[in-house]
């Protein structure tokens, strides 16, 4: 690709999850950006549930480089659970290797039995040390996704995901559990998620 190309789109974006509920109309605004999608999201970890929003802004690239260098900020005031913020990257595509090493998750989009799921997360997690979350899609409604606690070792959830297929969804899932974690929820105490689903206002993780 020579200097001044299109930028093309990459396997790889800014992703934003926020818990609050009431941020969903001003998401899709005017001011959304090409190729941003928002997804409503109903989370059950019985006997809590809940509704968030998870924004994703593609990220682009160009022979010299990245063309979104950074998220757009939420367009609500910071509560007591703020918008979790993160960099997710296919796993795999020789065009994202780069942003593999910054990445806050990554994802692999094969469909692979349990054990070969699980050794796909374990590896992604530990040739990127900087990555929190890995996901691995092992059939059409779960994937294995892995979390790196604050002593280092590794935690897995098989949450369901029901409404797409988790294969073209899995970042949905792993970003979902990365917010999850980061606001002081267990990755295994995650049962399932409903994209687009309604539902009553979002609580916390317990």
């Amino acid at each position: 690709m020579s200097e001044g190309a299109a930028p093309v789109p990459l396997d790889a974006a800014w992703t934003t999850v926020c818990f609050d509920g009431a941020a969903a109309a001003s998401w899709d605004g005017p001011s959304a950006g090409p190729g941003r999608a928002t997804a409503r999201v109903r989370w059950r970890a019985h006997p809590a549930h809940g509704t968030l929003l998870v924004r994703r802004d593609p990220l682009s690239g160009t022979a010299g480089g990245l063309t979104h260098p950074g998220p757009p900020p939420c367009p609500h005031p910071p509560g007591r659970f703020p918008c979790d913020v993160q960099l997710w990257a296919a796993a795999g595509d020789p065009r994202t290797v780069r942003l593999a090493e910054y990445a806050d998750v990554l994802v692999s989009r094969v469909e692979s039995p349990p054990w070969e799921a699980r050794r796909r997360v374990d590896e992604l997690l530990l040739r990127h040390p900087g990555c929190l979350v890995a996901g691995v899609p092992e059939s059409g409604t779960r994937c294995l996704v892995g979390v790196r606690d604050r002593t280092g070792a590794l935690r897995y959830a098989r949450p369901e995901l029901r409404g797409p297929r988790v294969r073209s969804a899995v970042h949905l899932v792993a970003s979902v559990l990365h917010a999850w974690v980061v606001a002081g929820g267990a990755p295994e105490s995650l049962g399932s998620l409903a994209a687009g689903a309604d539902g009553a206002g979002p609580r916390p993780p317990r």
